[in-house]
């Protein structure tokens, strides 16, 4: 027999049975391969599935980038069935069903066309309508799908009601513009009525004055460092009596309310109602005690009613209802209470 004949026809059938064999591997591995990315299809789609956040995608290679995706939290949030939704454009979400009437987002509206012209990542926040009609906020974010080629396929969406927090920041708001409204209309009130408002902490000793003190007593609100220098132009009669009261507040046994008559820098005398009130600890923007008070030229008032208004003990005379209001503005200032 030819010797090399049989050494060849050996090594071809070896050479054969190694390339089935490494066939076979290569088909192993891709089976395993895709089993793979099955496996982390199905991580991937339980994720979309099981996330809190309304997702959807949208096929930008279609005409009018329909959706055609969403996930049950999108069918949650907006009260769409994932039938309803495939195949609509996402701005169906801004259509009233009942009125036709679309909901304005026209500067966030602007952003999104913009970002999605250029294909690229943008979020911004509009107001959308469920399907019962109800109304929320929805922070959405928009980021691009490319493929290996390197085109725009697809865009996902993410989207977040964050009615609560907007309507918390609303309120915060307008809580601030009040806050800044507030003192101005009191000062204003306080203005007309005369009326002075302060404020003394008890820890730190600043003293705080709001007003026009200067028509009042002639006097600058730097020249009150304590709340017993208010009483430095109480006509004698009435000064100690006054100071043994302001005691009496000061260890909390006591509300002072009393009509004084002041002299004031140009010898012109005055009646004047002092109202002061001890507040406890937290009252203060610092949180330590205060006292606060009033003071209001109640001259005129004494002149028309051809009254005594330091007549009565202690306690029993009270600012009337024409100018009562004016005390309880700039008191409310002060303490906190408006």
């Amino acid at each position: 027999f030819d010797y090399n004949e049989v050494v060849s026809a050996f090594a071809n059938s070896k050479a054969s049975k190694n390339n089935d064999q490494s066939a076979l591997q290569n088909s192993a591995i891709r089976i395993e391969g895709l089993e793979a990315v099955e496996t982390h299809l199905r991580i991937y789609e339980r994720a979309v599935k099981a996330t809190s956040s309304g997702i959807t995608f949208v096929d930008a290679r279609l005409e009018g980038y329909p959706i055609i995706y969403c996930n049950p939290a999108f069918e949650k949030l907006t009260g769409y069935s994932f039938r309803e939704t495939v195949g609509r454009n996402p701005r169906f979400l801004q259509l009233d069903r009942k009125s036709k009437q679309r909901v304005k987002n026209e500067s966030s509206l602007a952003t999104l066309r913009e970002a999605i012209s250029k294909g690229s990542h943008c979020q911004v926040t509009l107001r959308n309508i469920k399907k019962d009609g109800s109304l929320f906020w929805n922070e959405l974010t928009v980021s691009p799908i490319i493929d290996n080629d390197g085109f725009l396929t697809h865009y996902v969406g993410v989207l977040h009601d964050i009615s609560d927090r907007v309507e918390a920041e609303r309120e915060l708001l307008e809580a601030q513009e009040r806050e800044l409204v507030a003192p101005l209309l009191l000062a204003q009130a306080a203005s007309l009525a005369q009326v002075v408002g302060w404020q003394f902490d008890l820890n730190s000793g600043k003293m705080v004055v709001v007003g026009n003190i200067t028509e009042i007593l002639n006097k600058t609100g730097d020249q009150f460092s304590t709340p017993s220098h208010f009483f430095d132009n109480v006509l004698p009669d009435y000064s100690e009596s006054v100071l043994d009261e302001l005691d009496l507040v000061l260890s909390g046994e006591a509300e002072l309310s009393r009509f004084l008559p002041v002299v004031v820098g140009n010898g012109e005398e005055k009646m004047i109602s002092f109202t002061v009130k001890l507040f406890p600890s937290g009252v203060a923007k610092d949180g330590g005690p205060c006292l606060a008070g009033t003071l209001q030229n109640v001259s005129e008032f004494q002149l028309k009613c051809g009254c005594d208004l330091t007549r009565g003990t202690r306690g029993e005379a009270h600012p009337q209802p024409a100018f009562k209001v004016a005390h309880l503005a700039a008191g409310g200032l002060l303490f906190g209470t408006l």
